[in-house]
C-alpha cells in the first residue's frame, strides 16, 4: 500500500476509537471511494450520533482531497491550488468536521476547523451559506472555551451577513447567560473581600461608639455591659490591688 493510500482499517487502529466493522468499510480504501461519498457517509454517521466515527471519515475525505493529484486544477497548472469545486468541498468538510468536534466537546479543534473553512472562503469563490455556518461554529467553540468577547465579535460578522439568523440569536442568549453568571460570581467574591476588609474597622467603630461588638462577631458571647463600664470596673480593681 502506498503512503498516499489511507486504509480505513489502518486509521481505525491508529485512532483506537472505532472499528472498521462499525464503519462498514472493511474492504474499502479511500482511493476507491469518491470524496462526495465519504462526505455522505460521514454526514450519515453524524446524524446517527456516531460522532467519533464521523470525525474519522471527515478526516479521511479531507486528506484525500489534499493529496497533490486531487488539487491540481489542470495538466498545465503547476501551482497545485484548489479548483473552485474542490475548494467548496473542502470548505464544507472542514465546517462539518468543526460541528462534529463541537459535539465531542473538542472546542479548540472545532475552532481551528471552522477557521480553515472561513479562510477557504476568503481565498476563492465559496458558499456564503457555509461561511455563516462556519462562523457560528467558531462562535460556539469560543463560548465552549469561555472566550466570550471573541465569540461576540464573530457573531457580529454573522449579523452583517444574516441579520435574522436564529442560531446566531441562540448563541447570543447563551453568551448573555454566561456573562450574567460571571458577573454574579465576581460580585459575590467582591462582597466577601469587602466584608473581610471592613470587619476590623466596624469592630473598632463599635467600641468607640459604646456599642456591643457581638453583632459583628456572632461567635463572641453577648455581654450586657458597655465598654466604658468594663473599663471603669477594671480601673477599680487595679486601685483596690494597689491599696
Amino acid at each position: 500500500m502506498s503512503q498516499q493510500t489511507w486504509n480505513f482499517h489502518r486509521l481505525s487502529k491508529e485512532s483506537n476509537k472505532c472499528s472498521c466493522e462499525r464503519l462498514g468499510l472493511v474492504d474499502d480504501t479511500v482511493e476507491t471511494i469518491s470524496i462526495s461519498e465519504l462526505k455522505e457517509r460521514a454526514n450519515s454517521l453524524y446524524k446517527q450520533g456516531r460522532f467519533v466515527e464521523a470525525e474519522i471519515v471527515y478526516l479521511l475525505a479531507i486528506r484525500k482531497l489534499d493529496q497533490p493529484k486531487q488539487v491540481i486544477t489542470s495538466a498545465l497548472d503547476s501551482s497545485k491550488e484548489l479548483s473552485n469545486v474542490n475548494r467548496n468541498m473542502l470548505q464544507v468538510l472542514y465546517s462539518n468536521l468543526s460541528q462534529t468536534r463541537l459535539s465531542l466537546k473538542k472546542f479548540e479543534e472545532a475552532e481551528r476547523d471552522a477557521n480553515k473553512a472561513i479562510d477557504l472562503y476568503r481565498k476563492g469563490i465559496c458558499s456564503t451559506k457555509v461561511l455563516v455556518k462556519s462562523l457560528l461554529r467558531r462562535a460556539s467553540a469560543l463560548v465552549g472555551m469561555n472566550h466570550l468577547d471573541s465569540a461576540l465579535v464573530t457573531l457580529e460578522k454573522v449579523k452583517r451577513l444574516e441579520p435574522d439568523n436564529v442560531e446566531c440569536d441562540k448563541i447570543y442568549t447563551q453568551i448573555g447567560k454566561a456573562m450574567d453568571l460571571q458577573n454574579l460570581a465576581t460580585s459575590k467574591q467582591n462582597s466577601r473581600n469587602n466584608n473581610i476588609l471592613e470587619s476590623p474597622q466596624s469592630l473598632l467603630s463599635a467600641f468607640s461608639m459604646n456599642r456591643q461588638p457581638n453583632e459583628y462577631l456572632p461567635s463572641v458571647e453577648t455581654t450586657t455591659k458597655s465598654s466604658s463600664v468594663l473599663i471603669q470596673e477594671l480601673s477599680c480593681e487595679e486601685n483596690a490591688q494597689s491599696e
